[in-house]
C-alpha cells in the first residue's frame, strides 16, 4: 500500500480558500498556499498546473458546496417555504464557512475564469445551470402563489441575503447567529402580497 498523500487537492483548495477569504482572490498564489501548508511549492504544482487552475478549483469547490446546501432545502411543491429556506441556507453557508462565503461574494470574474482548464469551466457551468433552473422554478412558484412580481421574488431570495452577509464578510467580522432569522423575516414581508388599495 502506498503512502498517504500529505498535501492532497482538497487540503490545497482549503488553504487557497482561506487565503482568498483573508486577502481576496488576488492573494492566491502558489507560494502563499505552499507557505500556509508548510509544503514545498512542487507539491502545489503537482496537483495544480497553474495559479489559474488553482483559482478555478477554489471557485468550483465553493459554488458546488453552496449550490448543494441551497438545493437540499428546495421543494418546488412548496415554493414560498422553499424560498425562505433558501434565504436561511445562504446566510448559514456564509456564517459557518466565512472563507467560502468571501469567495462566493467576490464573484466568479475575480477568479479569472478565462484561464481555467476546460473541465473546471464545464463543471462550474453545469453546477450553475442546475442551481438556477431549480431556483427559477421556485421563484416562479412563489410569484404564482403570492402574486408578487417575480423580480421582487429574486430580490428577496437572492439579492437580500447576499447584501446582508456582504457587510460582515467584507469587513472580516463574524456573521451574527441571528442574522438568518432577521433576513428571513424581511424576505417574508417582501413576499407577502399587499392588499389592493
Amino acid at each position: 500500500m502506498g503512502r498517504p498523500t500529505k498535501y492532497d487537492a482538497a487540503a490545497i483548495v482549503a488553504a487557497a480558500s482561506a487565503i482568498a477569504g483573508e486577502g481576496g482572490p488576488d492573494a492566491i498564489t502558489m507560494s502563499a498556499v505552499a507557505t500556509r501548508l508548510g509544503a514545498p511549492s512542487g507539491s502545489i504544482y503537482h496537483r495544480f498546473a497553474s495559479r489559474a487552475a488553482l483559482r478555478g478549483a477554489v471557485w468550483l469547490d465553493t459554488v458546488t458546496c453552496f449550490h448543494q446546501q441551497v438545493l437540499d432545502v428546495l421543494d418546488e411543491r412548496r415554493p414560498t417555504e422553499s424560498a425562505l429556506r433558501a434565504v436561511r441556507a445562504t446566510i448559514e453557508f456564509c456564517r459557518t464557512d466565512a472563507d467560502r462565503g468571501a469567495v462566493l461574494l467576490a464573484g466568479r470574474a475575480a477568479f479569472t475564469p478565462d484561464d481555467w482548464p476546460a473541465e473546471t469551466l464545464d463543471a462550474v457551468i453545469d453546477s450553475d445551470q442546475t442551481f438556477f433552473t431549480r431556483i427559477s422554478a421556485v421563484a416562479r412558484g412563489v410569484a404564482k402563489e403570492s402574486g408578487v412580481d417575480k423580480q421582487l421574488v429574486y430580490l428577496a431570495i437572492v439579492d437580500l441575503p447576499y447584501a446582508a452577509v456582504r457587510r460582515h464578510l467584507s469587513s472580516h467580522r463574524p456573521i451574527p447567529p441571528g442574522l438568518a432569522d432577521v433576513v428571513a423575516d424581511a424576505a417574508t414581508r417582501m413576499l407577502t402580497p399587499r392588499p389592493a388599495e
